[in-house]
């Protein structure tokens, strides 16, 4: 065996670690230019001198799996550094996408299934996967809203939000069109895979094609009452069954706080009439006016919601700040101080949007102190009756 000076490596114990056949010549070992074996380059370094100058082949033989279980250790390093990027590089742009939309779709989600949690008995292992669980859908849940919008929004966004993953160049509309096939596919798996909330699945991927393919959807009372209404019983709904079962009451409010939120959703197209009217957008103040919209929105959905709410049973919660919180709301409308102001308005809703949700939570408080109060008159009737007897 010898080490030639340009780094060739000449005898049997080499060929047979290379997995060369006996008979096979020295060319097929040889290494030149460019294209060098590694390994070998690596056994030059690592064997020591007195080594290479006695011909200790089995020290040569260890020397260069060493060698081998280095390469393969950078290799491993390598590909965990890359995973890492990958992933901390999609978690920005998911942010980017949606950031905006927490306060209304993730944030209510995990509200939702607080109140759902008061309606079950789960262990610690199916807290954590029911949990884990809900967390998956409700990214899916928003990330596919948010990227079917800002992919049909470009011009919009230019002027709303340039900041957006899109118009800022982060990400072409061909990579977020991948993106959206991605997430579009696994979203519907979950429901597939899930039965229990295969009908919200469907209902959301419906809705946001509703809201991106079709004229309605571009229309306010397409877009606000009907679709807004249909995606927040989507996502009430599959998160509280994604916790435990949906009894009727409950149910019930769920669909009353989604036809609140669609009376209420006009109030959003005050904040982006630029946008809208580059887009052909046909919402309430393009079609009536900025100071006519305005005027109905104040005086007429936001009453009307109001209303709905003291329908629903949800009112009785907290009656003067529900009510304090939609005249403060009407009285933001009338004011045009601008964009940044409009849409100031409109991250409020999405905290009262959070708060009327957190109102089920009392009604289960309210429940239960009911059927306590209940027990304990039964108990005390039937203590009687034995005392009498």
């Amino acid at each position: 065996m010898e080490i030639s000076s340009n780094g060739d490596l000449h005898g049997p114990m080499y060929a047979g670690l290379l997995g060369a056949d006996n008979g096979g010549s020295d060319d097929r070992l040889r290494m030149g230019g460019d294209r060098k074996i590694e390994l070998f380059q690596i056994a030059a370094t690592v064997i020591p001198m007195n080594v290479r100058e006695e011909q200790n082949m089995e020290a040569v033989v260890l020397h260069i799996k060493a060698a081998r279980d280095i390469q393969e250790s950078a290799a491993k390093m390598d590909s965990v550094k890359a995973t890492s990027t990958l992933i901390a590089r999609e978690s920005g742009i998911f942010f980017g996408f949606s950031w905006r939309d927490w306060s209304a779709t993730i944030i209510p989600g995990s509200i939702i299934a607080v109140a759902a949690m008061r309606n079950v008995t789960l262990s610690l292992s199916s807290m954590v996967f029911a949990h884990l669980c809900l967390v998956i859908w409700l990214t899916h849940f928003v990330y596919l809203v948010t990227l079917s919008n800002q992919i049909t929004g470009v011009d919009e966004d230019r002027i709303n939000k340039p900041d957006r993953p899109i118009p800022s160049g982060k990400v072409t509309t061909d990579e977020a069109r991948v993106r959206w096939a991605v997430v579009a596919w696994a979203f519907l798996m979950m429901g597939v895979f899930y039965p229990k909330i295969l009908a919200e699945t469907i209902c959301w991927v419906l809705t946001v094609a509703f809201l991106n393919l079709t004229a309605a959807g571009d229309h306010w009372f397409g877009k606000n009452c009907l679709a807004m209404t249909a995606g927040t019983w989507a996502l009430l709904s599959g998160a509280w069954k994604i916790i435990a079962p949906l009894a009727y009451t409950n149910r019930s409010y769920i669909v009353t706080i989604a036809v609140w939120t669609g009376t209420f959703m006009p109030l959003q197209d005050v904040r982006d009439v630029k946008g809208d009217a580059k887009v052909g957008r046909r919402t309430l103040p393009l079609i009536f006016g900025d100071k006519s919209s305005r005027r109905m929105i104040a005086f007429g959905f936001i009453p009307t919601a109001f209303g709905i709410l003291c329908v629903g049973g949800l009112a009785a919660v907290a009656p003067v700040p529900l009510a304090m919180m939609h005249l403060f709301l009407a009285y933001r409308v009338l004011q045009n101080n601008g964009a940044r102001y409009d849409h100031k308005t409109y991250m409020i809703f999405t905290y009262l949007f959070c708060g009327v949700i957190a109102c089920i939570i009392a009604k289960q408080s309210e429940h239960h102190i009911h059927v306590r109060h209940m027990l304990d008159v039964t108990t005390s009737v039937n203590l009687s009756a034995e005392v009498d007897m």
